[in-house]
């Protein structure tokens, strides 16, 4: 911590010729003596590991829910897992899904960008200022302890300056109410960016007999915004059609002895495209938007040590 005074003037005035007048023929009382000073800065300045750590949580934060969107994507990621085990879920013993070809991606998604610029600038009310980018904290100590704006130069000459509970409080007050701003501007950068992300679903895959003849294609479609997942603007479509140059007559010979058809096959893989989307949209809920429920209690324990 240091103590940075800036420069220190002072100014004495002398009225002669009215204390001379007020001593000669008044009662004395006018002095003509005007004294007056001024502090250019009185600054508390603090290099703070507890207002590095904000940098570094942040990261972890960020670093956490990247490693959740690659969790997500891809052929084997947890929403194609979410999707299998839907389309599984509406098959009869005896049948099997193949592997997923094609993709899933999430794109437009740069958190790290997102909080960047929270990062960097310091968060300031012009008495405290906080500075995750440096890891310090300035205090304006001048304000503080004076009157108002003019700090400790609207106090009377030889005022005793003593940081009290009064200032102590102030102090405090102005750094939680930063922090907090802080924190939550945060979060709402992170959730922002997330529900901006696109999330495109194309897999393919084909419905066999176990260990025997390919059946049906099916076709899993999505191009979406998170936020509309996640409100129910979405559309997901199941496209299941007879494999090309199948005989519907030779493949329900094959499927009699598991009580279903291909028609009916089709129709009810066709018919999971509602529970397939929700499927989806649990699992981005809870691997995205869940964790930033949490973000906000996670950084307050960052942030609390710096208000003590």
């Amino acid at each position: 911590a240091a103590l940075e005074v800036g420069a220190v003037g002072s100014e004495a005035t002398l009225d002669f010729c009215a204390a001379a007048a007020s001593d000669a023929w008044g009662d004395g009382s006018v002095t003509g003596l005007d004294r007056d000073y001024g502090i250019a800065g009185l600054n508390l300045a603090v290099d703070s590991p507890a207002v590095a750590a904000l940098s570094t949580q942040v990261g972890t934060t960020v670093s956490g829910l990247n490693t959740s969107v690659t969790n997500l994507v891809g052929t084997n990621g947890l929403i194609s897992t979410a999707i299998r085990n839907t389309l599984v879920g509406g098959l009869v013993t005896g049948l099997q899904l193949g592997t997923f070809t094609g993709s899933v991606t999430i794109t437009n998604l740069d958190l790290a960008g997102a909080v960047a610029p929270l990062l960097t600038t310091p968060i300031s009310d012009d008495v405290v200022t906080i500075d995750p980018s440096t890891g310090t904290l300035d205090v304006d100590l001048a304000y503080l302890l004076g009157d108002g704006a003019g700090g400790v130069n609207d106090l009377d000459p030889n005022s005793e300056l003593v940081i009290d509970d009064t200032v102590v409080n102030d102090l405090t007050l102005r750094a939680g109410t930063l922090l907090d701003g802080w924190r939550a501007a945060v979060v709402d950068a992170l959730r922002t960016e997330i529900l901006d992300a696109t999330l495109t679903v194309d897999l393919a895959t084909r419905v066999r007999i176990l260990g025997g003849a390919d059946l049906v294609t099916v076709d899993v479609d999505m191009i979406t915004t998170i936020r509309q997942l996640t409100t129910g603007g979405s559309a997901l479509t199941v496209n299941a059609l007879l494999v090309p140059g199948g005989s519907v007559t030779i493949l329900n010979g094959l499927l009699a002895t598991l009580g279903v058809t291909v028609t009916g096959l089709i129709s009810t893989l066709n018919g999971l495209s509602s529970a397939v989307l929700a499927a989806v949209t649990a699992r981005v809920t809870t691997s995205l938007i869940t964790p930033l429920s949490t973000v906000g209690a996670t950084l307050a324990s960052v942030t609390a040590p710096i208000v003590t």
